[in-house]
């Protein structure tokens, strides 16, 4: 892929397979450069619509990876760094509620708790405009931020929609446990081994 970017160093085509090769082998800076640069070969060209949107949203699911990894002060840093990327996805795909949710994850990490809680307030305050699925995401996240109110409430719209998810009512009942929520636990776990009688961690 680097010989062939010689020969056309505008490839958004060997930008991705040299942004997975190093992402495979854990060189995350190198990763998020890759397809930093995949994202400006593409420009505006919407025969690579697709791509342009996975490479970025690639770039601050990594840097929140390392971020989450990584010790303070270097845990700010990339989780500001996560933050912009977000934005900058945000901008082109301002109705993506998975990439909204991650950004408050970041932002908490950061420090910035205000921004971050605006986020929650808003998918809480309007749920109808955000899916089952984008609801359970944000809700992981937020327990991931070790938010257990914003996580149980925003498990709480998603299983709304979809009573029967199984995993999020295995994740509202671990996060009403984490957060001594118990007297809301007894009709999610009567759904949730109805739902799933084989295992046995909901028993537990």
């Amino acid at each position: 892929a680097e010989r062939a970017l010689i020969i056309y160093p505008k490839s958004p085509v060997a930008y991705n397979v040299i942004g997975n090769a190093r992402q495979s082998k854990d060189d995350i800076p190198g990763a998020v450069d890759a397809f930093k640069k995949m994202v400006v070969a593409i420009g505006s060209d919407t025969a690579f619509a697709d791509e342009k949107k996975q490479a970025m949203m690639n770039i601050p699911q990594l840097l929140a990876a390392e971020a989450d990894a990584a010790e303070a002060p270097k845990k700010q840093e990339y989780a500001k760094q996560a933050a912009e990327a977000y934005q900058a996805y945000l901008k082109d795909y301002p109705n993506d509620a998975g990439a909204q949710s991650g950004l408050a994850r970041v932002q908490l990490l950061a420090g910035d708790s205000a921004s971050a809680n605006k986020i929650y307030s808003d998918m809480l305050a309007a749920p109808d405009k955000y899916t089952d699925m984008q609801l359970l995401e944000a809700g992981v996240n937020a327990a991931r931020a070790e938010r257990a109110k914003d996580a149980s409430q925003l498990f709480e719209a998603g299983l709304k929609k979809n009573p029967y998810y199984r995993d999020g009512l295995y994740n509202v009942s671990v996060t009403y446990l984490g957060s001594n929520q118990l007297d809301k636990m007894p009709p999610v776990l009567e759904r949730l081994v109805s739902v799933d009688p084989n295992n046995p961690d909901n028993y537990r």
